[in-house]
């Protein structure tokens, strides 16, 4: 490239002493045009991409009853009946809490128990406690801590398995019942 401009230039030389001046200003502009196409393929001889892409939060729990879960045997009792899986789904590195609430405990506080509905002879109550993943489930002003872990989980989330335990009792004819909401928080 370096040998094509000095021999333009030389032309140009050239031609201004032999009074060319057209051809001097063409073979100028030739010049010209070769060196700035040398630099603007030079330019492009590297570039850069950065590729970027945005991931959401994706949070969420998924309770499933098990079946036999609206169906308890109030009067004779039951130990470790399953109820429900409960699968916690959380991507947030910092990690997840999961807490759980129940009507009951929360007018109560800290106890569990299925209350019978309102009916003709009055309300009577059946005590019971639950375990979560196998370890005893416990209220403080009616919430109870489920889970507080660091980092995400797998995709397809983690499954615990909640139990219910309640004594033989004897009460009112009747349907008893507790909600129990399940609230999974990113940290």
């Amino acid at each position: 490239m370096t040998r094509t401009i000095e021999s333009g230039l030389r032309s140009f030389w050239r031609t201004k002493q032999t009074g060319k001046r057209r051809t001097n200003v063409k073979h100028l502009l030739l010049v010209c045009a070769m060196f700035s196409a040398t630099v603007t393929v030079r330019a492009q001889l590297a570039g850069t991409l950065t590729l970027q892409g945005i991931v959401t939060s994706g949070v969420s729990i998924i309770v499933t009853p098990i079946a036999g879960y609206n169906t308890i045997n109030v009067a004779a009792g039951v130990n470790n009946l399953s109820v429900a899986n409960v699968t916690e789904i959380n991507n947030d590195p910092k990690g997840y809490t999961v807490r759980m609430t129940s009507i009951n405990a929360g007018s109560s506080g800290n106890t569990l128990f299925l209350k019978e509905t309102p009916g003709v002879f009055g309300l009577d109550t059946v005590p019971y406690s639950l375990t979560y993943d196998g370890i005893a489930v416990n209220f403080a002003n009616g919430v109870a801590l489920l889970t507080n872990k660091k980092g995400k989980t797998p995709k397809t989330g983690v499954t615990k398995l909640l139990q219910f335990t309640s004594p033989p009792t004897w009460v009112n004819a009747g349907t008893y019942a507790d909600t129990l909401t399940f609230i999974i928080i990113s940290n």
